[in-house]
């Protein structure tokens, strides 16, 4: 679906939404998945789209398919366009306190390691509030000159490289000098 990209200020009833949804997805896919809160509503203070992005960290690719089942019949929707072969990406829209709250899962192995990313993002710009700072500024002013979602997150995904690289080389140096 394309649509145009609205960013808003950071709502701080995201990570009360987050929890009850882990609540919810635990009962259904048992103790066989990590349920971890990524993306901007993860970070305090960091406005985006407002989305809820859900990592499910499992062992194995052949375990996350197992879960696929599992997750659509938790109500999500199964999005085979914007996964990769690192994930599986699926979408849900609930309403709470008469919002809509939409929710993206990501379904992601530990062998591929590719998780570990947004792992690092996520710790990076809450330990450098100045960073998310700039990156809200950004995803702001990206959406003003983009005609729709795809533009956007393609020139977003070019400054979430950076600032992934520069996270990992501040990790490195640690790694060196600590």
């Amino acid at each position: 679906m394309v649509y145009r990209v609205k960013i808003r200020n950071y709502d701080p009833k995201l990570p009360l939404y987050f929890s009850i949804e882990k609540k919810r997805l635990l009962k259904m896919l048992g103790k066989n998945a990590r349920i971890i809160h990524i993306g901007s509503s993860s970070v305090p203070g960091l406005g985006g789209k407002n989305f809820i992005d859900i990592l499910v960290l499992t062992n194995t690719k052949r375990d996350a398919v197992r879960l696929i089942k599992k997750i659509e019949k938790c109500g999500y929707v199964f999005d085979e366009s914007s996964g990769d072969k690192f994930r599986c990406f699926f979408k849900r829209i609930s309403k709470i306190e008469n919002k809509k709250v939409r929710y993206h899962l990501h379904l992601m192995w530990k062998t591929s390691k590719k998780y570990q990313d947004y792992l690092i993002l996520k710790e990076f710009l809450i330990s450098h509030p100045e960073e998310a700072k700039k990156y809200f500024e950004i995803k702001k002013r990206l959406a003003s000159i983009t005609k729709d979602n795809r533009e956007y997150g393609r020139l977003k995904s070019k400054y979430v490289e950076k600032l992934l690289r520069k996270a990992k080389k501040m990790i490195k140096r640690c790694r060196i000098n600590c």
